[in-house]
């Protein structure tokens, strides 16, 4: 029996019953996983990308567009999520 590997992301928009795929992502054939726990904020999902070829790296996606960008790599082996540390005043 031959595993799958999820290799694509998609937006879904609860109200418009409409999907987007993400574009600007490495090709789904060089990805080898993503994070377990994104952080959205502000329009904005942060998510960990993993290929084969690279270390692992931080993907901001726009929610409005569907449009990833590659944020700052980490020299791992995996990143299995991503949030934001604040201080209570």
């Amino acid at each position: 029996e031959k595993g799958f590997t999820a290799n694509q992301l998609a937006l879904f928009n609860g109200e418009t019953q409409k999907i987007k795929y993400v574009k600007g992502l490495p090709p789904a054939a060089e990805i080898t996983g993503f994070g377990n726990a994104p952080y959205a904020e502000a329009g904005k999902v942060y998510i960990a990308v993993t290929t084969a070829q690279d270390y692992p790296a931080i993907y901001v996606i726009d929610t409005h567009t569907g449009e990833a960008q590659k944020g700052i790599t980490v020299e791992a082996t995996q990143i299995t999520g991503v949030g934001k540390l604040s201080s209570k005043p």
